[in-house]
């Protein structure tokens, strides 16, 4: 290839084509048929466009690396694209195991790092070739990694990947650090030169400009391996011992020494593959991060242990995929927040560093700041996963995939329909929406099959990937205040989302009179009289009557004859012809007033007067059980005693809630700010000041202790004295309860629904609650498709972990009843200290930033025992 600072020799080579360049240049009006531009360097009618010019590096110099592989622009989007001559008699295998890992089925799957084949060609005037179009990758070491985080997510990504085609029985026997790739486009938005990446795409007039990247960090990416040609794929059952071949890596031991390959009267070894390519990725982190680099770094010790079992010259002792995996996930969760934030230093850094170590002291704060994972995600960012959950309603609890209800699949809800209405004026805009959101769109499934084989409505997906990534731009282009998005229109597409009613709102607006004269008023948005109080140039999300509703049937009001901030909830009684009956139950005076009732009380029914079908609830405004976070240990104990006592309650009255789950369990956050906080942005107050809005600040719960409610009576059961409460599974929030099933029985339309006691099952509930929010994993501001839930654990919750795994045991008959766990939960209680219960809740991966948060609470703390506070923040009784 050539360089910028080219000699006349080299100029004179570079303006004549070579062989293996003919070659392309001889097929470019066909490849332009297909539909792929090559450079001009490789059209017929190439002249150099250096003669009588001024001396420079000029894009058309640039000769070809590879002979089979050439770069190509796609005509139909301007998409850099690679294509890869391949001989079917040199590696007969390629194609037929490209395609495999391309189908449709192994494409889409989030574990899939194998680079998917775009489309195949086969040249009319060569039989024996055939041409893969694939992405344009880039070294995935380019550019340096700035953070143990990001190095650390490239080795999660590689294991992942060769897990994958493991599982799929296929043996890459190849995989070393030239067959690893990135997917940089997120680093370089502007893209770069597929041959010299250093610079921009575009090299005009000689003068080349340097294409600057974002970190990983910034712009998660993901990693691929490339180059099939001598992998193997294996039927169920067969034997995977094959005939040696040597890739790009020739040091495994296996493969014996140097003069025993070189000896033609040695018989070629059969062997497995499989723990060759445990060899290959070893070898990689040992090479390029631990040992024999040409510029060996600091800080990689944690992975020496795995790397030394994954290299071992005898390939049985050798951990197979899974095991490296999971040991693989021990090792990162192990690793501080400090650690992976950290930047990665080669041993030989010299003291001109200095500059790069303070601008990345920088960018580690701002990341601090803007809570931004310290391993990178590789897809979605900006999402609350509150929201998301709240949006989607599908578990976050497992990875599996769950069913989506034929209901849902043969008629869109209330969230696609908005999309299908705007349907022609985005393709207006340029964008073409799916099948299932034409106007003209009717199912491609039978109904009788609707739950496995209606593909056009998802089929069954991934909760936590595929659905919610879906979800993340809904709520992303229709709530997503200060998101920035890559058209220039953007704005306008805010602008005509906030400036018009959406559809699931005009119901409101149009039952506002009636609701005034019950006493309820809505925000200025719903009035009939409404036009938007912001100017045509204003930031249209920080004004008050520019957000939209959250949830079609969920609305906040005004209390008109005290001010109260209330929540009027929508139901379909022939859909849930429960909900209103256990809700006025719980909510009579008889239980209203005992302090033991957790429900959340009903302040009002409503009846519309046009629609017999539709009633209304008006409830008290509640918040998120842990927004804003937990002080102390004493407040999380007081949340767990009031969520089993509220069970409790529940349970003694004959109700299985069968949903109450974190989305499900909400507070009462009136006392903790006493100036309010809006309905819908809670971290700002309530009133939205002319589009300047100020944040909420609350005190904690020993000073202001707080009631905890739950929420949701839609799947809920009452039984009578004496009646059978077995009854048939509903599935809510939260799919994990082994007696569900596992997902081959949920998905199995022939088996009959099980009917089952729904009372484990609560108590499975509340168990698997506590165990993912301060035992095991807590869910994270930012999300991706790869991580439904960021792993957070939090010191000090042991006294808890016996309880919490006997209430998910798997066997419900061996499950604590409500009473044993309340009893067990009192002597927990009564065993912890003042000073655990006034300790500050502290997560394993605290950084030393926090330093300020942990003197401020000391101060707390010692005002706290002079005072006299509780050590367990216990709130007055309600009297209703």
């Amino acid at each position: 290839t050539m360089a910028p600072d080219s000699d006349s020799a080299v100029e004179f080579t570079a303006s004549i084509l070579a062989t293996d360049e003919a070659y392309w240049r001889d097929r470019q009006l066909w490849l332009e048929e297909c539909g792929y531009m090559l450079r001009p360097r490789f059209r017929p009618d190439w002249v150099p466009s250096w003669r009588a010019a001024k001396p420079g590096f000029y894009e058309d110099q640039i000769t070809l690396t590879y002979s089979q592989i050439i770069d190509a622009t796609r005509i139909a989007d301007g998409a850099r694209v690679v294509l890869k001559r391949n001989y079917k008699w040199d590696n007969p295998n390629e194609a037929k195991i490209f395609a495999y890992l391309s189908s449709p089925e192994l494409a889409s799957d989030p574990r899939n790092h194998c680079i998917p084949l775009l489309e195949q060609l086969s040249p009319p005037d060569d039989e024996d070739a055939v041409i893969f179009v694939m992405k344009l990758l880039r070294d995935f070491q380019d550019p340096r990694f700035d953070t143990f985080g990001e190095v650390v997510e490239f080795f999660r990504q590689i294991f992942e990947g060769l897990q994958f085609m493991h599982h799929h029985r296929v043996a890459h026997r190849d995989c070393n650090f030239v067959n690893t790739m990135m997917d940089a486009e997120p680093l370089f938005p502007r893209g770069f030169h597929p041959v010299h990446p250093l610079y921009l795409p575009d090299i005009p007039n000689g003068k080349p400009k340097m294409a600057k990247p974002y970190t990983r960090t910034q712009r998660p990416v993901k990693y691929y391996f490339i180059d099939f040609g001598i992998s193997a794929m294996f039927k169920a059952g067969q034997d995977t011992r094959i005939d040696v071949i040597e890739g790009g890596d020739h040091s495994p031991p296996e493969f014996g020494t140097l003069d025993e390959r070189r000896d033609i009267s040695i018989p070629v070894k059969v062997l497995d593959p499989f723990p060759t390519d445990i060899y290959y990725l070893g070898n990689l982190i040992r090479w390029q991060f631990i040992e024999f680099s040409r510029s060996p770094k600091h800080g990689f010790g944690f992975m020496e242990a795995l790397v030394a079992d994954m290299i071992q010259d005898d390939p049985a002792k050798r951990p197979n995929i899974d095991e490296v995996v999971a040991r693989f996930e021990k090792i990162m969760g192990g690793l501080s927040s400090w650690k992976l934030r950290s930047r990665v230093v080669k041993k030989t850094e010299s003291p001109w560093h200095l500059i790069r170590r303070t601008s990345h002291l920088f960018r580690r704060i701002g990341f601090i700041v803007m809570r931004v994972p310290a391993i990178p995600p590789n897809n979605l960012q900006g999402i609350s996963l509150i929201v998301l959950l709240k949006s989607a309603r599908y578990s976050t609890m497992t990875s599996e995939s769950v069913p989506i209800e034929r209901f849902t699949r043969r008629k869109l809800t209330e969230l696609e329909v908005y999309w299908r209405d705007h349907q022609l004026w985005l393709k207006e805009c340029g964008y073409e929406l799916r099948p299932r959101y034409q106007h003209d769109w009717v199912p491609a499934c039978q109904l009788a099959r609707a739950r496995h084989k209606c593909q056009l409505s998802f089929g069954h997906v991934q909760a936590n990937k595929l659905r919610l990534q879906e979800i993340s731009f809904i709520v992303l282009f229709k709530k997503g205040a200060r998101y920035s998005m890559a058209s220039d229109s953007d704005s306008s597409s805010e602008e005509f989302t906030r400036r018009k009613l959406l559809e699931r709102e005009v119901y409101w607006r149009d039952h506002q009179l009636w609701l005034k004269e019950c006493g309820y008023e809505l925000r200025p948005r719903y009035q009939h009289d409404w036009v938007p109080s912001w100017a045509e140039d204003a930031e249209i999300s920080v004004y008050e009557d520019g957000i939209t509703l959250a949830y079609a049937q969920i609305m906040d009001a005004t209390r008109i004859a005290d001010g109260a901030c209330v929540v009027l909830k929508r139901i379909s009684k022939s859909r849930h012809p429960n909900e209103a009956k256990i809700f006025a139950y719980f909510s009579s005076a008889e239980l209203v007033s005992d302090p033991r009732n957790h429900c959340i009380p009903l302040l009002g029914q409503l009846s519309p007067p046009d629609d017999d079908d539709i009633v209304i609830f008006v409830m008290q405004l509640l918040r998120e059980f842990a927004n804003p976070r937990f002080d102390t240990f004493g407040e999380v104990v007081e949340f767990f005693r009031q969520i089993f006592e509220g069970l409790q309650f529940m349970h003694h009255h004959r109700v299985a809630h069968r949903d109450c789950n974190l989305i499900n369990t909400m507070m009462d956050a009136n006392p903790l700010y006493p100036h309010g906080f809006h309905p819908v942005y809670n971290k700002y107050l309530r009133d939205m000041g002319h589009g300047r809005p100020k944040m909420a600040k609350h005190y904690t719960r020993t000073q202001r202790p707080v009631r905890y409610y739950f929420i949701d009576f839609g799947l809920s059961a009452m039984f009578e004295p004496g009646q059978d409460t077995r009854i048939q599974v509903i599935e809510g929030g939260d799919h994990t309860p082994p007696e569900f099933g596992t997902l081959d029985e949920r998905r199995d339309i022939s088996i009959p629904v099980k009917v089952l006691d729904p009372f484990p099952t609560d108590i499975y509930y509340l168990g698997n609650l506590i165990k993912l929010q301060f035992i095991e994993v807590r869910f994270s501001f930012l999300l991706s498709s790869r991580y439904p839930s960021l792993k957070v654990p939090k010191h000090g919750f042991g006294f808890m972990e016996a309880l919490v795994a006997d209430m998910v045991q798997d066997d419900p008959a061996k499950r604590p009843n409500i009473d044993e766990v309340v009893a067990r939960f009192e002597k927990i209680m009564g065993g912890l200290s003042s000073w655990k219960l006034r300790s500050r809740v502290v997560k394993k991966t605290e950084s030393p930033w926090h330093l300020i948060r942990r003197a401020s609470h000391l101060v707390r703390r010692i005002r706290f025992i002079v005072l006299r506070v509780p050590a367990i923040p216990r709130p007055k009784p309600v009297h209703k």
